[in-house]
């Protein structure tokens, strides 16, 4: 897949991105996530976008989810976090950075 400019850096991304809004709790579970993290990998997509702002329906209880099962993905699979682009939002009133640490941190950000 070819790969376009992400605005004015000097990252390459596929002109799709994985949303993986729906990763955890009840609507996607960690093994189907994996999978569709894979497919996408094959298939050429190298921009994952971790917004969880927006689960459906929201609940504070899959809050982190996204993150810790990309890290459990990315953990499990060498060499690939660095053939990606993770996007992270930052949203004000959000402990982003908390949940950052707490989970992907952990996993990938040694």
């Amino acid at each position: 897949m070819d790969t376009v400019t992400l605005g004015r850096s000097d990252l390459k991304v596929s002109p799709i991105c994985l949303g993986t809004m729906t990763f955890g709790e009840s609507q996607v579970d960690e093994a189907a996530s994996h999978r569709l993290l894979d497919h996408a990998l094959q298939r050429g997509v190298n921009f994952i976008d971790t917004a969880e702002m927006y689960p459906v329906p929201p609940s504070a209880a899959c809050y982190g989810d996204t993150e810790r099962i990309i890290g459990n993905w990315l953990s499990r699979r060498p060499g690939v976090r660095s053939r990606i682009v993770l996007n992270r939002p930052h949203i004000r009133d959000y402990k982003v950075e908390e949940l950052h640490r707490q989970t992907i941190g952990s996993k990938v950000l040694q």
